[in-house]
């Protein structure tokens, strides 16, 4: 299968494919696995060995999950590797903004980034986004405040998180989003409906389209496939080849890529006839030969895999 490492922007290795498995770089740290350990490191590629964990997960916002065997419990580092949660929950889940949700038995609790609760509620289905947290009672979802208090009925027959002040809720065979008292925004009228990002969300079902806040449709169902916005453009697929659109559905980059992941620190990895390679947010490319690019650049560093080792 080959090892994995490390390489900058300019395509130069930095870090080695010497790695059985890595995760992206967050906050200036990756997790990587080497013959069945666990390690922190570091941009310098200096490792420190987590000794006590079996598994542990991606780092967002400075904390990262762990899994101690011996106890069969999660819990939550930081990246300077103090304990902010002990392991005692069945389940964590770290979230980008500072938010952690923990199962343990029936209880289902959301914390800060102290570990400190700020939500408990054996219903909590996510984080709060929005000052709006989405629960499932039984077969139905609603959402509560930040004080943990019902701000919108458990009525819908599903629903995702807030984002950019709306909630995509699905009712009545139809999709539609509501603000966060609940009104209807955009109309319970689609097949699909993604969240909103950057202000505007996908809909269609065969084909996809876009519309703004206000329901208007900014590009009717032409596009195959998508992925959420991200730094202000979104990549898109048409005709069996990936492109990228800005938030008004403008095209800003020509679909001619096989894959395109999106962008990230100004740049998204992309494929064309089986060589990957990063594209500038200003539409530059540089492929990279005999290695499988990551999804994405963080701390200016891309993992990969050695295809020749």
């Amino acid at each position: 299968m080959g090892k994995y490492g490390f390489l900058n922007i300019n395509g130069d290795v930095v870090i080695e494919p010497v790695f059985d498995e890595v995760e992206e770089f967050g906050d200036g740290i990756a997790l990587v696995t080497k013959n069945n350990e666990i390690f922190i490191m570091k941009q310098s590629g200096e490792t420190i060995r987590l000794s006590q964990f079996t598994a542990a997960g991606p780092v967002k916002s400075g904390l990262f999950w762990v899994y101690d065997k011996e106890k069969d419990k999660y819990g939550v580092l930081n990246k300077s590797l103090e304990s902010v949660i002990p392991c005692k929950y069945d389940r964590i889940t770290v979230y980008e903004n500072n938010q952690i949700r923990g199962k343990l038995g029936k209880e289902v609790h959301l914390l800060d980034s102290n570990g400190d609760i700020i939500i408990s509620d054996f219903r909590l289905f996510g984080n709060l986004n929005n000052d709006r947290a989405l629960i499932k009672q039984k077969m139905n979802f609603g959402y509560l405040d930040n004080q943990g208090e019902v701000a919108i009925p458990i009525e819908y027959d599903m629903a995702n998180k807030f984002s950019n002040e709306l909630g995509v809720v699905f009712k009545g065979g139809k999709w539609g989003a509501i603000d966060k008292f609940g009104e209807t925004v955009v109309p319970f009228r689609y097949n699909f409906l993604s969240n909103f990002n950057d202000d505007v969300a996908f809909f269609g079902l065969k084909k996809i389209g876009l519309l703004n806040k206000n329901g208007t449709v900014l590009v009717k169902p032409l596009y195959e496939e998508y992925k959420n916005y991200s730094e202000g453009y979104a990549p898109v697929k048409l005709n069996g080849k990936w492109g990228y659109i800005d938030n008004e559905g403008r095209i800003h980059i020509t679909p001619q890529f096989d894959e395109a992941e999106r962008f990230k620190n100004g740049y998204a990895i992309i494929n064309k006839d089986g060589t990957d390679g990063l594209l500038s947010i200003t539409g530059e490319v540089k492929f990279i030969a005999n290695k499988k690019l990551g999804q994405e650049v963080s701390s200016g560093l891309i993992s990969f895999r050695d295809k020749c080792r």
